[in-house]
């Protein structure tokens, strides 16, 4: 799903920032070499000029490599959640070029999979190779170029160009080599001895050892704040500040440790207030009397008495003496026993009356209520507002603002507003308590961003939509380094403020400090901003800036989670699914969650890979833990709706995609979902009244996405056009093609539809041949231009059998899968043209192919299945049970 916004960037954007990433991936490189180098010369002290015996001082972790130490076992659930672990693990790339590249495969990845990607991922590793080694012996390094030259040796020993890379690096070694000692000269008197070096001033030594120890005690004191362990590392910061009274870092992180202390006390004495409140309304229960002695098992199984009579229906006890009457019937006893009791209508009628009055006052008064002010565990995050802002800087505001949505839909009873619906109000001059009340939410979130010199100045205040006095205010001040940090901490100060609690699962997720590596956090917010975009351009190069975000630190899980489900969309949107992007976007799952990242991104991709694999359980599954893990996540809400539907769970598909709805009102994505979920009851699974129900649901969800879609032109012409014809309102999908039509003139998509829908609204047949015709001679020119465009044969096989030539279009049709037999477009038109034909077995075998290859709602109801609608096994196909 998406925003729908399929527009290209420009040449020169394109160009532009692919230049920039070209450009950071360089330096990322150079970076990387030096490190290594670095590296290799600390492990081999001798080659590194180092004295014996003296130690090499430790070097950094380089950048883009993966931590020395083991991490966690691959996708191993904490414990009770019911995610089972994947089948495989893939370790994605550190540098994805344009387009995505296939990564390397493990022996554990399915073999398909595996033979698919195995020759491209040699290749790409030996051409990395290399380019290392030829800037390797560009820079002088013969060493490194020595140990590169046999990795490449290893991996390609008949590779034309290895003795070329040798010969350069041996005139390289030679060039090196020191040069011959001249020869001994004549033997003169000792020189005297050299006057020793001046010794450095202790006072030097001093502050360079202090300066060392204060950067270590700062290293140290961070993670302690990490680990909440805030006592301690106070008394760190408070050291370094002991050392150095003026560090700015010292002093910024001391601020933030105290603050952070303060919330942290403040939720703890809550949740103390809260469980004495609790055990105090707890009744006190007395005990039990005992048992009296001698009962036995008697008193529990029953009395060693008989029992009284308690009415006229019991048997009387025996009697000695002569036998009396004999009783009436049990029926004329009853009647007597009924004909004896008095009802008291009246008491009965008032307290009715009573109960009825206060269940209606309630209803009044609580829509009243929620019409004033909705419901208070609900959020909205207004656009900040950026004061001076700078050209190009609308990434970082954006994707700040989307990463905070997401921290603070871990709070499973907090409603947050989703991002698309935020940014609509981007500029509008509507006051925010009426946006806020528009949404539906009662609280919402008014904040700045400005920059003060080299740091950025977040000013945020949360306010009740009943309220006119803020309830919570807060200003923290960040670099560029401490920025996705800082979002975290206003993250947990909003939710401490609105009295929100986060499950004990999800806490973990607001204790993390993605990164510190300011410009991998400013690759990762580029990257968010192309995926907004949604365009096969866009989505590559968010791709690439996600890789670099990756090359320049390895262990941000957030990236990593991106990168996969951006992978996925690349997949879902090419012609041809291409097996190696399933793989990319698998390893990138796996490594964020090695890195202990579980948020709704992660399982919301992790579903998809699942689904597309062909496991729909686990799909299933997947898709429902990224929804417990972001409520808010109206993207995963979706996803799972449609799941839901193929699972045949109707009942809970519309609860979930009305969810979706409300979690995100101002996208146009939400309403469609909701409106498909409501046309496929009303269509395949109800009757009557039920039906026509649905239906009209449906009709009214399409309404809404009509009003918010960017083209309501092309938005009309789709399933809606079908959804009016299928309600006996032919009329007006024909106005809405009519419009299209002429708005798209050479397309031959709109002029079948047309075609069509003047067919099944009764028009004279030479109007609807008309246009038939016209989709006939617009395809024939398509294929001259394109004889292999496999989607045009599809259509054109439609346009013969609505034309009655049912040999032409078995011809057209059977070209069509010949050039695309696996494209699943493919299989949905042959469905399509078969249902026309009332060739329904062939028609649901190619639509059970379409659906096990991608279940799309859209393609389903479309009008040309009419014919199968009443059959049988039309249910059965199209679902998964």
């Amino acid at each position: 799903m998406g925003s729908g916004d399929q527009s290209s960037l420009s040449d020169a954007e394109r160009k532009q920032l692919l230049d920039e990433i070209r450009r950071r991936a360089e330096q990322a490189e150079t970076q990387r070499l030096d490190q290594d180098e670095q590296l290799s010369a600390e492990t081999h002290p001798a080659s590194s000029g180092a004295e014996p015996g003296e130690p090499a001082p430790p070097a950094a972790e380089p950048a883009g490599h993966e931590p020395s130490h083991p991490g966690p076992a691959p996708l191993e659930p904490a414990a009770g959640e019911p995610a089972p672990p994947l089948e495989a693990h893939v370790e994605p790339a550190a540098s994805i070029p344009f387009p995505i590249p296939v990564p390397e495969v493990p022996e554990s990845t399915s073999r398909s999979v595996e033979s698919a990607a195995a020759g491209e991922v040699s290749e790409e590793r030996i051409a990395i190779l290399k380019e290392r080694l030829t800037i390797a012996i560009d820079r002088g390094k013969a060493d490194r170029a020595s140990s590169i030259l046999n990795e490449l040796r290893h991996l390609a020993p008949d590779d034309s160009s290895l003795p070329d890379f040798e010969v350069r690096l041996r005139t390289l070694t030679v060039s090196n080599a020191p040069p011959e000692p001249p020869p001994a000269p004549a033997a003169e008197p000792p020189p005297a001895a050299p006057a020793p070096p001046p010794k450095e001033p202790s006072g030097r030594k001093s502050r360079a050892a202090a300066k060392k120890s204060a950067s270590e005690m700062l290293e140290e004191a961070y993670s302690l704040y990490q680990g909440e362990k805030y006592d301690r590392a106070l008394k760190q910061v408070a050291d370094v500040l002991a050392l150095e009274p003026e560090n700015e870092e010292a002093l910024g992180l001391q601020e933030q440790i105290e603050k952070a202390k303060q919330i942290s006390d403040l939720i703890r004495s809550e949740e103390q207030k809260r469980k004495a409140e609790e055990a105090a309304t707890i009744p006190v229960t007395e005990a039990p009397p005992p048992v009296p002695a001698g009962g036995g098992d008697k008193d529990f199984w029953g009395a060693e008495t008989k029992p009284l009579p308690s009415d006229g229906l019991d048997l009387q006890p025996e009697e000695k003496g002569p036998v009396g009457p004999p009783k009436p019937p049990v029926t004329q006893r009853l009647a007597e026993q009924i004909s004896r009791v008095t009802i008291p209508w009246k008491p009965i009628a008032a307290v009715a009356l009573v109960v009825l009055a206060g269940v209606v006052g309630y209803v009044v008064v609580d829509n009243i209520k929620n019409a004033v002010a909705p419901p208070s565990a609900s959020l909205v995050v207004l656009p900040p507002s950026v004061p001076g802002e700078e050209p190009g800087t609308r990434y970082i505001v954006e994707g700040f603002l989307e990463d905070l949505v997401s921290d603070l839909s871990l709070a499973g009873d907090l409603h947050v507003t989703a991002v698309p619906t935020v940014v609509g109000y981007r500029a509008s001059a509507t006051p925010p308590r009426v946006i806020a009340r528009t949404v539906g939410t009662g609280h919402y979130v008014q904040w700045s961003i400005s920059r003060v010199g080299e740091k950025l100045l977040v000013q945020t205040n949360l306010y009740d939509t009943s309220e006119t006095e803020a309830l919570w205010v807060n200003r923290m001040e960040a670099t560029p380094r401490e920025l996705a940090g800082a979002r975290l901490e206003l993250a947990r100060g909003i939710l401490a403020a609105l009295d929100m609690k986060v499950d004990a699962a999800n806490e973990p997720l607001l204790r993390r400090v993605p990164t510190r590596n300011a410009a991998a956090y400013d690759s990762y917010l580029r990257g968010r901003e192309m995926v907004r975009r949604y365009g096969r351009d866009s989505l590559a190069l968010g791709a690439a800036f996600y890789a670099d975000a990756i090359a320049r630190d390895s262990g941000f899980a957030d990236a990593h989670a991106a990168l996969g489900w951006v992978t996925m969309l690349t997949y879902e949107n090419s012609s041809e699914r291409l097996p190696q992007y399933l793989v990319q976007s698998l390893g990138s799952v796996q490594r964020a969650l090695q890195l202990g990242l579980k948020n709704s991104e992660v399982f919301r991709t992790w579903s998809l890979i699942e689904l597309y694999r062909g496991q729909y359980s686990k799909a299933l599954e997947r898709a429902e833990d990224a929804v417990r893990v972001g409520v808010s996540d109206a993207e995963a809400q979706r996803r799972l709706a449609v799941m839901l539907v193929a699972n045949r769970q109707y009942d809970r598909a519309v609860a979930v995609a009305t969810r979706a709805a409300a979690i995100d009102p101002g996208n146009e994505a939400s309403h469609s979902v909701l409106g498909n979920v409501h046309q496929f009851l009303g269509q395949f699974v109800q009757t009557g009244a039920e039906s026509r129900a649905s239906l009209d649901a449906a009709l009214a969800a399409y309404d809404r996405g009509l009003r918010l879609a960017a083209d309501r032109s092309a938005y009309g012409a789709g399933v809606y056009s079908d959804l009016l014809v299928s309600i006996q309102r032919p009329e007006r999908a024909e106005q809405l093609l009519l419009d299209r039509s002429a708005r798209v003139a050479n397309d031959y998509v709109e002029y079948y539809k047309l075609a069509r829908v003047k067919q099944a609204a009764g028009r004279p047949k030479e109007a609807w041949t008309r246009d038939l015709l016209t989709a006939q001679m617009l395809l024939q020119a398509r294929l001259r231009q394109a004889p292999s465009d496999a989607v045009a044969h599809g259509y054109l096989a439609l346009t013969h059998t609505r034309l009655g030539q049912f040999k032409e279009a078995a011809a057209a049709n059977l070209r069509a899968r010949e050039l695309s037999p696996a494209g699943t477009d493919i299989q949905y038109l042959s469905a399509r043209m078969f249902a026309l034909q009332r060739a329904k077995a062939q028609a649901l075998d190619a639509l059970g192919k379409a659906v096990r290859a991608r279940y799309s709602l859209p393609d389903l109801l479309d009008m040309d299945l009419y014919n199968l609608r009443s059959d049988e096994g039309l249910l059965p196909v199209i679902t998964r049970q």
